[in-house]
């Protein structure tokens, strides 16, 4: 799902570094850590809070563990895999998804190659397959924002519940994570929120995507002209006024941003404590202390912004039941509230070690985090075959089938058709020529022309009347989909492909042939035309 619904590390350029939260930041204690990732510096494994290995290196990535399950991955790129592997040392799913999340509210979404989501539990049962459904996000408050296709490339978002029953059906442009009841939706008249019952809340009032609720309170963009946040409550009611530069939310608190002020508020725009010029932070998280980074070294904050444990640490991390993962001499070790080791510093650490630990929302703007959501594989057979072009036809529209006997309608293809039957006075052609146009929604998708009326002679995709709007049809190639205007300079080029060049009434005509199709491109590579059979007029 191409959207973020993490709030992720933020350097703001003032006298401060504001080192990010997220905004999943739970109001309860994390739970507290039982094994942490570590690499040998090729691959990652994990390790308890007595220095034990207990599951030794054999990971491309290693997460964090949530509800006892931590994901994992081998490969990289298109070879990826992503498994679970639980706190006993034993897997809970063999690395074999192409998509996959961490676990929330105790299930998680994966997919296979050429599959549809499906949520697991902590077992590893499956208990939600989703193959109607095109995207979905994680679960928040029992609820999960997922999309179907209603044609192609436009998407409705609604809701589904832990047992896979649509609560909120698809209506939304967009739709975000639930969080303190309400979620962000986007309808056709604008941004507002959604309860978990359906209805909509504090419609009309956003100019902006306003954020998710915390502790009662948004963080929405208040002074459009300055960029100037705020926060509101349920009733749309502004309860701080519009100066902060940066509003994060953290927990049942929040960090600020405000001119030359970094610090903590809570839920009514009262100062909780700031901190002295010079320091960078990372949120609380449900913990009692915060890292901080001050002159290149980290250590610990408490709720009334008085340092605990010295700056000290080459990194330092969110605090989980009492223990949090830092680093000294570039090495790995777990420290107490005390700043007390109990793993001493002895783990090695690589640079993607941070995206390892992806903590329950805070994780580090460098660093890539783990997705949360995933999008489908799955391509319905009968949805492939009437969309795609070959050298034989689109879908169920074949070159010579009868006129006749082509379908009125095919989902997702077209919904209606035109035949132009006219005779042909041009000495040069014998015969009738008839045209069949195809539309969908009112649009023109594509065309077929017949020299003899009867039968279909060729099929085209493109031309100046079919231009605007998205066109359905594609023709694959190398496991691409390539539709009008996409580029087809990079496949030419690494196939060697050469121009074929004809005489038209036109004037000279020039072409790519693949397997039967012929791809027309315009100056810069992109598709502007593609058909099959003799649709154009050509002679000596």
């Amino acid at each position: 799902m191409n959207k973020n619904r993490l709030t992720i590390l933020v350097t703001v350029v003032l006298a401060f570094l504001l080192v990010g939260c997220g905004t999943s930041s739970s109001k309860k204690q994390i739970a507290p850590m039982k094994l942490f990732p570590f690499s040998n510096d090729e691959k990652f494994g994990y390790a308890d809070l007595e220095g034990k290995v207990v599951i030794e290196p054999q990971f491309d990535r290693a997460y964090m563990f949530r509800d006892g399950v931590a994901l994992v991955r081998v490969g990289i790129g298109k070879d990826a895999r992503y498994g679970y592997v639980k706190e006993d040392g034993t897997v809970l799913a063999e690395p074999v998804y192409v998509e996959a999340t961490q676990f929330n509210e105790g299930l998680a979404w994966v997919v296979e190659k050429d599959g549809f989501p499906t949520a697991i539990d902590t077992k590893g049962k499956v208990q939600i397959e989703a193959k109607e459904v095109h995207g979905v996000g994680c679960f928040s408050d029992g609820l999960a924002a997922f999309c179907i296709e209603e044609k192609p490339y436009h998407y409705l978002w609604g809701y589904m519940n832990t047992s896979g029953k649509v609560v909120i059906e698809p209506q939304f442009k967009f739709a975000d994570n639930f969080s303190d009841g309400l979620a962000v939706v986007e309808t056709d008249k604008g941004w507002c929120y959604v309860d978990t019952k359906g209805k909509l809340v504090l419609q009309h009032i956003f100019n902006e995507k306003p954020e998710q609720f915390h502790n009662g309170r948004a963080v929405v963009e208040a002074d459009d002209m300055n960029h100037l946040m705020a926060l509101v409550d349920k009733n749309g009611k502004q309860v701080t006024s519009a100066e902060y530069q940066k509003i994060m939310p953290d927990g049942d608190i929040f960090l600020f941003v405000k001119l030359d002020q970094l610090g903590w508020m809570d839920k009514d725009g009262k100062v909780l404590f700031t901190l002295e010029n010079g320091m960078s932070v990372r949120c609380f998280g449900g913990a009692e202390l915060a890292a901080f980074i001050k002159d290149g070294k980290w250590g610990y904050l408490n709720r009334k912004g008085q340092i605990t444990i010295p700056a000290q640490f080459d990194g330092a991390f969110p605090f989980s039941g009492g223990h949090a993962v830092v680093m000294k001499d570039q090495h790995i070790g777990i420290i107490n509230e005390k700043g007390e080791f109990i793993v001493n510093p002895t783990f090695s650490h690589n640079t993607i070690y941070h995206s390892a630990l992806e903590d329950y929302g805070s994780v580090n703007d460098d660093y890539p985090s783990v997705a949360d959501g995933v999008v489908t594989r799955y391509v319905d057979p009968e949805l492939l075959e009437n969309t795609r072009i070959t050298g034989k036809g689109v879908g169920p529209i074949k070159i010579d089938m009868k006129l006749s006997d082509i379908p009125k309608s095919v989902k997702y293809l077209y919904d209606s058709v035109v035949v132009d039957r006219t005779d042909n006075e041009d000495e040069d052609m014998v015969g009738f020529l008839a045209c069949a146009m195809f539309y969908q929604n009112g649009k023109p998708v594509f065309d077929v022309g017949s020299w003899d009326g009867k039968t279909v002679g060729s099929i085209g995709v493109g031309f100046d009347q079919m231009q605007g709007g998205v066109n359905p049809i594609y023709f694959q190639a190398d496991e691409r989909r390539y539709h009008l205007k996409d580029s087809f300079k990079p496949y030419i080029s690494e196939h060697k492909l050469k121009k074929t060049t004809v005489e038209s009434c036109g004037g000279p005509i020039s072409y790519y042939d693949l397997q039967g199709l012929k791809i027309y491109t315009n100056r810069s590579g992109a598709i502007e035309q593609f058909e099959i059979g003799e649709y154009l007029i050509l002679w000596d």
